[in-house]
């Protein structure tokens, strides 16, 4: 029952209160031993904003593990293209050798010394020189002789490895990011490009089926 006193004003007034109703709430949902009020659209749309975006940096978090070896070296670089000429070059070895890069068929191998993939890729790049005949792999190095020279004695490299300090090679062969592979055939062109992370064995596999096809030599 309303009160008198509420209705001594203005017929407009008393009618406004007579027929006020209050606020419908939001039906609840029990979930659990939890009772929850559903979602509005602004809030389904923010929680929409939130899913995308966790989602998103999941995605970015597994491409940097993916690839969380791979240094870059110089922004902007074009990358070689299969079936161009490979820059022909000469440059020394640590040991002061001739090394004459462009003329294959050739593995040429881009890295530095602090570079995690390059160090574990070592191994399986020393294999496949020894295992097959007639191509020649060479690695080189974006860093100095001082430091390029111990990574070589420690992790004991068979193959010729040329300190480019000046980056001179790494500028010719378009390098920005090591590890780095280029497989030139024996015309002098390039076959595979391929920075390759923790994927070496995807690398080497490559390689190999490249050169056992024929095409390379």
């Amino acid at each position: 029952m309303l009160d008198r006193g509420l209705l001594r004003g203005s017929p407009d007034q008393a009618k406004t209160m007579v027929c006020a109703r209050p606020a419908r709430r939001r039906p609840r949902v029990r979930v659990g031993r939890e009772v929850m009020a559903p979602l509005n659209r602004t809030e389904v749309r923010n929680y929409a904003a939130s899913v995308l975006l966790g989602m998103v940096v999941m995605a970015a978090v597994v491409l940097v593990v993916e690839n969380r070896a791979l240094e870059r070296l110089v922004v902007g670089h074009r990358p070689l293209e299969v079936g161009e000429k490979a820059p022909r070059l000469v440059a020394a070895d640590l040991a002061g050798r001739r090394v004459e890069l462009g003329r294959g068929p050739a593995v040429v191998i881009f890295f530095n010394t602090t570079c995690r993939a390059c160090l574990e890729s070592g191994p399986g790049w020393e294999e496949f020189a020894g295992r097959v005949p007639g191509v020649s792999v060479v690695e080189v190095s974006a860093d100095g002789q001082r430091d390029t020279a111990a990574f070589v004695r420690k992790h004991a490299l068979g193959f010729p490895v040329v300190a480019d300090s000046t980056h001179r090679v790494v500028e010719r062969y378009r390098v920005s990011y090591v590890p780095l592979v280029v497989l030139v055939d024996g015309e002098g062109r390039v076959r595979l490009v391929q920075r390759y992370g923790q994927r070496t064995a995807e690398a080497l596999a490559e390689v190999e089926r490249l050169v056992g096809s024929g095409g390379v030599r």
